[in-house]
């Protein structure tokens, strides 16, 4: 398993956000604007150490990539790679389909420097 968190959301702005906030506290991290290049990025790379992962993007959402994703694992042979969806949503329905579903943790959106380096500290290892 790689060091590297992978970002993955639409909106740059958050991509940026949570790539500086990482990089300051020493993390390496990648930003990705759809859940193809995730995919992709996965399937070249193999697993990185955590995937931030926005739930309401354009042509394949967070739920969509997170199954492509689990099926790549399978089919690859990787380790379940842990991953947090980042949602702006306030309906409780979505925090229980992501936990169901079998997610790390529930990001909620504005991000908050706190809690994005809390759960990456419970995930990644500083060496």
């Amino acid at each position: 398993m790689s060091d590297w968190i992978i970002i993955v959301d639409d909106d740059a702005m958050n991509i940026r956000f949570a790539g500086t906030i990482l990089s300051r506290e020493g993390y390496s991290a990648a930003g990705m604007k759809t859940g193809y290049k995730l995919i992709d990025y996965v399937k070249k790379n193999g697993a990185p150490a955590l995937i931030l992962l926005d739930i309401l993007m354009p042509e394949m959402d967070g739920f969509e990539t997170y199954e492509a994703l689990r099926n790549l694992e399978k089919e690859m042979g990787l380790p379940t790679i842990p991953v947090a969806f980042l949602s702006a949503e306030e309906n409780p329905e979505t925090k229980k389909r992501c936990e169901e579903m079998g997610a790390f943790a529930f990001v909620k959106k504005p991000l908050k420097a706190e809690e994005l380096i809390e759960i990456v500290k419970r995930v990644v290892t500083k060496e």
